[in-house]
């Protein structure tokens, strides 16, 4: 065979070869490489949704111990909204915010206020009481500072409280001991 001849049939063959390799690159490989991409978007989707549900069940997991922890959310309730008056736990309460607030207790009186009921649409049903209310008028003196940390006081105490009222009197020697009377509201439980 010529020189020429030898060349003609490599070139075909390796032109034969390229076109064979094009169409095997087109019609299989192609093909399955888009699916495995689409397959690891997939994958990579779950994995992410995968650790995202282990992040939200480990922080049940920590919610839940520290309310474990916890002495139970009835206590704190309970100690918020006593079942009854307790009338010397408020003397006791009031007395002692008032001393860190710097101010003087010259009174307390306590009126226990009427609960309403809830209506009922349906007449046979029992009806459930409300809280009840406790209404608490104070008699302070001292300055205005000292009142005012009062109030913040018993914002942030334990039993809940209202503060209804505030009337100031001036001071009779004309320093800055005022006169305060302070009224608020707190409730308990009537079930």
């Amino acid at each position: 065979m010529k020189g020429s001849t030898v060349r003609f049939v490599n070139l075909s063959l390796s032109l034969v070869l390229l076109a064979s390799t094009i169409l095997v690159y087109n019609a299989l490989i192609k093909p399955a490489y888009t699916d495995v991409n689409i397959l690891r978007g997939g994958l990579a989707s779950r994995s992410d949704l995968l650790r995202d549900q282990r992040k939200i069940v480990e922080q049940v997991k920590n919610l839940l111990a520290q309310y474990q922890g916890l002495s139970g959310p009835q206590k704190a309730i309970s100690i918020a909204l006593p079942q009854i008056e307790e009338f010397p736990t408020l003397v006791n309460q009031l007395r002692s915010r008032a001393e860190a607030s710097g101010l003087l207790l010259e009174s307390i009186n306590f009126q226990p206020l009427t609960f309403q009921s809830s209506e009922s649409k349906d007449k046979s049903k029992q009806e459930i009481p409300k809280m009840a209310t406790v209404q608490i008028s104070l008699q302070l003196r001292g300055s205005y500072a000292a009142v005012k940390a009062l109030i913040q006081s018993l914002e942030a105490n334990v039993r809940i409280m209202d503060m209804v009222s505030l009337n100031v009197a001036t001071s009779p020697t004309g320093g800055s001991n005022y006169g305060y009377k302070l009224v608020v509201n707190t409730y308990y439980q009537t079930i």
